[in-house]
């Protein structure tokens, strides 16, 4: 996971205590959304690895329908799982949060937003590599050739 916050040697672990820190979260607050936001970023990592996947069937040029078809559907179903996951693990959290804790979670992209961690947008100017948070990957620049948007 980069971060584009000047932690680029830190570890995922590492990034996570530095930006929920920054939140001012309880103690119990922190240690639940630790144990969240790890979760998300191995789901997230998942879907990535599945992603690839599809990247190299559909770069293929012997690749046959079938072949891309069953691709597809398994980057499909890896996508579902992935967004079930996140939610889970949003519920979870979300019951170990006060409302001003988690309206700071919402905000800074601990819980899913649609925009990702720094609440920017995606083409409002996110540094290209920043982290996204837990939320569901997003297009934009690229995403119609079948690239993650930047």
């Amino acid at each position: 996971m980069r971060s584009g916050t000047g932690t680029e040697g830190a570890t995922d672990a590492d990034r996570i205590k530095s930006a929920l820190q920054r939140i001012g979260l309880s103690d119990k607050e922190q240690v639940a959304a630790e144990k969240a936001l790890t979760a998300k970023v191995k789901a997230r990592q998942a879907l990535r690895d599945e992603l690839e996947k599809l990247r190299q069937v559909a770069s293929n040029k012997q690749a046959s329908e079938q072949q891309l078809k069953q691709a597809i559907d398994a980057y499909t179903k890896a996508m579902g799982r992935y967004r079930a996951r996140v939610q889970e693990e949003d519920r979870a959290l979300s019951a170990h949060l006060s409302v001003r804790a988690r309206a700071s979670c919402l905000g800074a992209g601990v819980l899913d937003n649609g925009v990702g961690m720094g609440g920017r947008t995606r083409t409002g100017g996110q540094a290209r590599g920043a982290s996204r948070g837990g939320g569901a990957p997003r297009g934009g620049r690229g995403a119609a050739r079948g690239r993650p948007g930047r």
